[in-house]
C-alpha cells in the first residue's frame, strides 16, 4: 500500500531534483561571461566549458554535503542570519528610507502629514526590532544546537 506521506515525500524529491540547477543559473552565467573570452582559442573548452563549469559546482557542493555531518544545522544558521533580516528587516528600512526620500507622504493633506508619517515610522522600526530580535534568536538557537550535536558526535 502506498500510504500519502511517501507520495508526499517523492513529489517533495521530485521537485528539488528539478529545481537544483535553477540556483545556478545567475552565478554560472556570471563566470561563465568572464572565462569564455580567455577560451577562445581552445575549440573544446569553449564548446563544453560551461557544462564543465556546472558539474565543478555540483561536486564541490556534493563534497560539501559529504564532509559535513550535520548539514540541517548549518542550512538553518545561514537561514537565521540571512533570511531573516532579508525578508523582514530590509523591506522595512527600504521603506523608511524610500519614503523619506521620494517624500509619498506629500499627497496628503498638512494636518495628517505628521500623524501618518510618525504611525509609518513606528511601524517600520517594530518591524526592524522584530526581524532584528529574530535573527539573534535564530542564531544563538541554531548555534547552541549545532554545538549539542558536535559534542554528542
Amino acid at each position: 500500500m502506498f500510504r500519502f506521506y511517501n507520495v508526499v515525500r517523492l513529489l517533495l524529491a521530485l521537485s528539488i531534483f528539478m529545481s537544483y540547477a535553477i540556483p545556478f543559473y545567475i552565478p554560472i552565467n556570471f563566470i561563465w561571461s568572464i572565462l569564455q573570452p580567455k577560451l577562445t582559442d581552445r575549440a573544446f573548452f569553449h564548446k563544453f566549458g560551461e557544462y564543465f563549469l556546472k558539474m565543478f559546482f555540483h561536486v564541490i557542493i556534493f563534497a560539501f554535503v559529504v564532509a559535513v555531518p550535520h548539514l540541517e544545522s548549518i542550512i538553518a544558521l545561514i537561514g537565521a542570519l540571512f533570511n531573516t533580516p532579508l525578508a523582514i528587516a530590509l523591506p522595512a528600512l527600504l521603506d523608511i528610507i524610500l519614503c523619506h526620500f521620494l517624500r509619498s507622504y506629500e499627497s496628503l493633506p498638512p494636518i495628517r502629514r505628521p500623524l501618518w508619517l510618525k504611525l509609518k515610522i513606528f511601524k517600520n522600526c517594530f518591524i526592524v526590532f522584530l526581524g532584528t530580535a529574530g535573527t539573534v534568536v535564530g542564531t544563538l538557537v541554531t548555534v547552541v544546537r549545532i554545538v549539542r550535536v558536535s559534542i554528542n558526535f
